[in-house]
Formats: C-alpha cells, structure tokens, sequence
C-alpha cells in the first residue's frame, strides 16, 4: 500500500488540534476551573489589583464612599494589597494607619494619611518631616500652621509648598498677602498691624483687601493724606468696593459735591473697570447729578450678565431725571433678579463672596480666597 503525503499533512494537523484542545483544557482546569489552590489565590491577586486602582481613582475624585467599598473588597481578596491598604488609611481606618506606621517602608504614606484626616499641627509637622518632597505636606502644616496663629511658620511652610508645586507658585503672592493681612487682623497693636500689610502689600501689590484696612489705619491716625495715597495706588491695580467705601469715608465732613470730586480722582486711576463705573455712578446720584450716574453706569447695562447694582443706579437715575425706563430693556429685571457680581473666588472649591475672608466658608481652607478674574467685581 501507497503512503500518500496528504496522510502525514492530516496527521500532524490532527496531532496538532489534540495537543492545543488538551492545553487549553489544562490551563482551564488550572486557572479558572478553581480546583487548584495557587490558581484561586491569583485570581484573588488580580481581583484586589484592579479593585485597589479603582479605589484609587475614586479618591482621587473625592468619592470617598465608593472608595471606601472598593478598597474594603480589594483587602478582602488579598489582605496584603498595599494599595488598599493605603487607601483604607487615607480614609482613616485607625488599624491600618497603626499598620502602615509600624513598617518603615510605608511609614511617609502613614504621615500623609494622618494629615488627611485631621489637619493638626502634630500632624502637619510629622508629614513634612516624613515627606519632604510632598507638597501636600507642607501645605498640610502651612494652614495648621496659620491656624495657631503662627504667621512666620506658615509663611516658611508656604516657601516650601510654593518650590514644590508649581500651582502653589502661581497663586503664591496671593496667599502669602492673604496669611499676612490675616496676621493684621489678629494684631492688637496698630504698629504690628501695619507691618503686616505693608509686607502684604510688597508681596502682592494687587492685594486689596490689604490696602484698604492700611488706607483705615491711616484714617485713625489722621494722616488722610498717606490713606488716600494708599488707596488710589491699589484701586489702579484691583478695585473693590470695600476699598471704595473706605475711601469714601476718609472726609466724612465733606459736602456730596467734594465726594464727588474725590471718587472721580479715585476712579481716574482706573476709569476702564466696572467698579469705577459704579462708584462713580452712585456718587454722582448722592451729589444730585443723575445724568452723570445714567451716562456711567450706561456702558454697563449692554454687557451681559446685566448686575443688579448697575441695574438699580440705571433704574434711580431714570427716576430722578424723570424719565420712563426703555421699554423692553433687558436690564429693568436685573434690578431685582440679576447677578451680585461676587468677586472672591475659593480657589479649591469655587465658593465665592462678596468680599475676602481668609477661610473659605464652604470648604473651610485658609488662605484660598483669591480675584475671580472671570467675574467683574460687580457686587451688590
């Protein structure tokens, strides 16, 4: 009998299809089926990794219950997931925290999460020592810093924060001018006060809220002079209306047409910005002028969102000129309903005032309290 080629062909692929169908029922057996114990506790391995990310990834977004879920399912699968246990620290699982500190190789995530969870001066200072290179730390102390009252060793905190993160740098200036007017504000003798704001000034010379209580510290001592020089040099850089109010205040014998001339000087600094507009505007209705107040206040009620401030100045002039408001205006609504215009921004988590306050009344941060740039300072 003939041995044909096509029979050798036939039997290698049959030979070949046997071993591949017999593999893969191995390694079914093997790694899937459960049977075998190292099979089960990699799959449990792989299971904790990708629960370990997930859990990650949730608190990096700040969902901290899913968070919480996954990393108690990942450490379930596998005790030893050191991702999951980070994570069960950072959300303050007190065992794992005592774990994490008792081995030196995870002993800086320990000192984070202990900052994490109660921002204490303790802390802060064990973080930064653990992890210098942390930004996260020295921001930690800089505000457990501020909190005791300790203006110089936040503002060193702040040094080191701002060389490490590079949007701390941006915003530097603006905190250091914040933790040093907030350091005035907690000074009982004027002297200190002062010294505190003038390097506040020097720090950010944009810094406002600085310049109007140096511009009132002036006014008690009666050097209105020097205040209103204070005041002019900041409103060119960064009106506010508090500064505007101050400002005001400064001749309180004056008659309203003097004011009048006085806010004009101020607003000549700055004649472009929409708080000059509206200073200028409600001085001129005091001293009796509100065609003055209508052709200032004009330019304002075109560009939307229309404010309620500007809205209510148009609305007071028209009345004294004895004029009917346009009819169909889109700004007659504003004067009630529009925008406020607010002009602080928190930094961290967009909570906005009128005016700046060294913590952020909604996420509690010190020092976040920065301009929105984005929003013309408009307040009501």
């Amino acid at each position: 009998m003939a041995f044909h080629p096509v029979w050798l062909l036939v039997g290698v692929v049959a030979v070949w299809l046997v071993t591949h169908i017999l593999r893969r029922l191995w390694n079914w057996l093997r790694w899937r089926s459960g049977l075998f114990g190292p099979a089960r506790a990699l799959r449990r391995q792989r299971a904790a990794r990708g629960d370990a990310l997930a859990a990650i990834v949730a608190l990096v977004f700040g969902e901290d219950a899913r968070a919480d879920r996954l990393s108690a399912r990942a450490l379930k699968s596998d005790p030893g997931n050191d991702a999951a246990r980070t994570v069960a620290a950072l959300l303050g699982d007190e065992k794992r925290l005592v774990a994490l500190e008792a081995e030196k190789a995870t002993r800086p995530v320990a000192a984070l999460a202990r900052l994490r969870g109660a921002a204490t001066l303790t802390a802060a200072e064990t973080a930064a020592k653990a992890v210098p290179n942390s930004p996260a730390a020295w921001r930690g102390l800089m505000t457990a810093r501020a909190e005791t009252g300790d203006w110089d060793g936040a503002l060193a905190a702040l040094k080191s924060w701002r060389a490490l993160d590079d949007a701390a740098e941006g915003a530097g200036d603006w905190t250091a001018a914040a933790i040093l007017t907030a350091a005035a504000d907690a000074a009982l003798d004027g002297e200190a006060a002062r010294a505190y704001l003038t390097r506040a000034l020097k720090a950010q010379p944009r810094f406002a809220p600085a310049a109007a209580r140096l511009a009132e510290l002036a006014e008690d001592d009666g050097d209105i002079a020097a205040a209103e020089r204070l005041a002019e040099r900041a409103w060119a850089e960064q009106p506010t209306p508090r500064l505007g109010h101050a400002y005001a205040e400064l001749q309180p014998l004056e008659t309203d047409a003097e004011r009048l001339t006085r806010i004009q000087r101020l607003a000549a600094t700055n004649p472009a910005h929409p708080e000059s507009r509206l200073m200028l505007a409600a001085a001129a209705l005091t001293a009796g002028d509100p065609a003055l107040a209508l052709d200032e206040v004009g330019p304002l009620l075109g560009t939307p969102p229309v404010r309620q401030r500007a809205a209510a100045l148009a609305l007071e002039a028209h009345r004294r000129l004895g004029m009917e408001p346009p009819v169909g205006a889109a700004w007659l609504d504003a004067a009630e309903s529009g925008a406020l215009g607010l002009r602080w921004a928190c930094a961290e988590c967009r909570w906005q005032a009128p005016d700046w306050r060294f913590d952020c009344g909604s996420c509690g941060r010190l020092g976040t309290m920065l301009p929105d740039e984005a929003t013309p300072a408009l307040p009501a």
